[in-house]
């Protein structure tokens, strides 16, 4: 008697390398055929679980993200004193699946612009985990390790900011950006949190 398939894992399976061929190759530049055939399999057996190339696409993204969802669902929790820098390793393309990871997100940046579906996947990536990162750094606050002057969402904001910056630069050239650059980078940010803040400028929405 064969062996009964899973079907959630088989479709697991086939999004995982699709969005590792996005990676390598781009959005625009895969097909199911493509996808069958680094599967070892038939067109067929792609369809049977994707409708389309939409569909196979979209769970690529999310396969993407899932990654680095478990990734952060393996720290330490808030009380741990990491943990705001640990949120940020966790997504810098430090080694090859958190690059790979980059280069799935960076492909459809393009698709988001004219496909709101996809905006709003890139919409609820950036919001979850800046909602991670206020969480800790508002549990740090607590613990005195952020200045009580400091507020834990606009931080956040900030550091995503960094994160997002760095590795977008990162991906495309480690020589210059290198794993240990990006972790002094992020860790210079988050050092300057247990200082107070800078005043604000004259003018500015939070001085009036």
């Amino acid at each position: 008697m064969p062996a009964r398939i899973d079907a959630d894992a088989r479709r697991r399976d086939i999004a995982r390398l699709a969005a590792r061929l996005v990676a390598t190759h781009g959005a625009d530049n895969i097909s199911l055929r493509s996808l069958a055939a680094a599967a070892g399999a038939s067109t067929t057996v792609i369809t049977h679980y994707f409708a389309n190339k939409a569909e196979v696409l979209e769970a690529a993204y999310r396969a993407s993200v899932d990654q680095a969802r478990e990734r952060v669902e393996a720290l330490p929790g808030d009380d741990d004193p990491r943990r705001v820098l640990l949120l940020c390793e966790a997504v810098l393309p430090l080694d090859e699946p958190r690059r790979t990871n980059w280069l799935t997100w960076l492909a459809f940046v393009g698709a988001a612009i004219s496909e709101p579906r996809m905006a709003e996947l890139q919409r609820r990536r950036v919001a979850g985990h800046r909602e991670l990162l206020t969480h800790a750094i508002a549990a740090a606050k607590r613990a005195g390790r952020v200045h009580p002057e400091r507020d834990a969402l606009d931080e956040a904001r900030g550091l995503l900011a960094l994160v997002h910056g760095v590795a977008s630069h990162a991906v495309f050239d480690l020589e210059d950006w290198p794993a240990e650059r990006q972790l002094d980078t992020v860790r210079a940010f988050v050092a300057q949190l247990a200082t107070p803040p800078a005043p604000p400028r004259p003018g500015s929405k939070a001085a009036s």
